[in-house]
């Protein structure tokens, strides 16, 4: 996908050479319907870990042409706002889980790929009103409001950003920089992983995460969210060969508070030698330095790859 890193405010292009939408907070899906026949996979050609069947059948049963569209898969919570913790749970809730369609990649067997963003986003627009149950089209944000009252309004909604992209820019496999550029509402930060609890999940409960003061290793947060159970299940095949008995933070025990790590959940840990590094998305850090709420689980480095 012709998509950038992510930008600071001050850096998102505007102007009318540019389009802007929402950045849904969900699993990236391509649906390919051919006469009745519909499927929905993700970027790694995988059924996604989520509740989507209904989707599907819906499609199936519409009248849309053949087409491939790109999309998120989003399951919504109070207030149809998104909620990736909804959706990595979506199999054993009842939320909402909906698809919001952001481009089309082929339609009617024409590949659509070589033509440019508007003429996409045309084509798309006037299938939208075809579009079946639980299916929905990514609305354009307004092109006359300016980006800073347009983010101010997306972070009253708990949104996750904001994706500006060039009328003119083709889909590309790979990275063409400067087409598409992504903005999240919350922050990113490398972290080292230095064990897990395990409690009552099939794989474990929360990465124990921290970053280095010189040469110590400093406890930051417990990250539960941002897995679902295929991630879960490859990254703790990397943690086991990692195990160690000694714990590798240089601030435990911790005092009693919310996020902390004190002598009863140190003795439910399982620590790993601190070799492994993870982005973790969080909305901001205390005074000290620690992630404020549980943070999400972004991505591995070292080379490795969750998907």
């Amino acid at each position: 996908m012709d998509c950038v890193a992510v930008q600071r405010i001050e850096q998102i292009p505007s102007g009318e050479e540019w389009i802007r939408e929402v950045k849904w907070d969900g699993y990236r899906v391509c649906v390919v319907k051919k006469a009745d026949r519909v499927a929905i996979r993700t970027k790694s050609n995988q059924e996604p870990s989520a509740r989507y069947k209904h989707i599907g059948e819906s499609l199936s049963a519409s009248r849309l042409p053949d087409c491939v569209l790109d999309a998120e898969l989003v399951a919504l919570g109070y207030g149809e706002r998104p909620s990736f913790q909804l959706l990595q749970q979506s199999r054993r809730n009842d939320a909402p889980v909906v698809i919001y369609v952001f481009d089309l990649l082929n339609y009617r067997g024409r590949d659509l790929k070589k033509v440019p963003m508007w003429q996409r986003r045309s084509a798309l627009d006037a299938m939208a009103a075809h579009f079946p149950e639980h299916v929905r089209i990514s609305e354009l944000l307004p092109e006359e409001t300016q980006m800073a009252r347009l983010v101010a309004a997306l972070e009253q909604h708990r949104v996750e950003g904001i994706v500006v992209k060039r009328k003119e820019s083709m889909y590309l496999e790979g990275k063409e920089p400067g087409s598409w550029v992504k903005f999240r509402l919350y922050e990113i930060d490398e972290f080292v992983i230095g064990g897990y609890l395990k409690r009552d999940d099939s794989f474990f409960d929360a990465l124990i995460v921290g970053q280095y003061e010189g040469l110590d290793l400093l406890y930051k947060e417990k990250v539960r969210f941002g897995f679902d159970d295929e991630k879960k299940r490859r990254l703790l095949g990397l943690m086991k060969p990692l195990r160690v008995r000694e714990c590798p933070f240089r601030n435990f025990p911790e005092r009693r508070r919310r996020g902390a790590l004190d002598d009863r959940q140190m003795a439910e840990a399982v620590w790993v030698a601190p070799h492994l590094r993870c982005i973790v998305e969080y909305t901001e850090k205390t005074e000290q330095g620690n992630i404020r709420g549980h943070g999400r689980f972004g991505e591995m480095l070292n080379g490795y790859s969750l998907r």
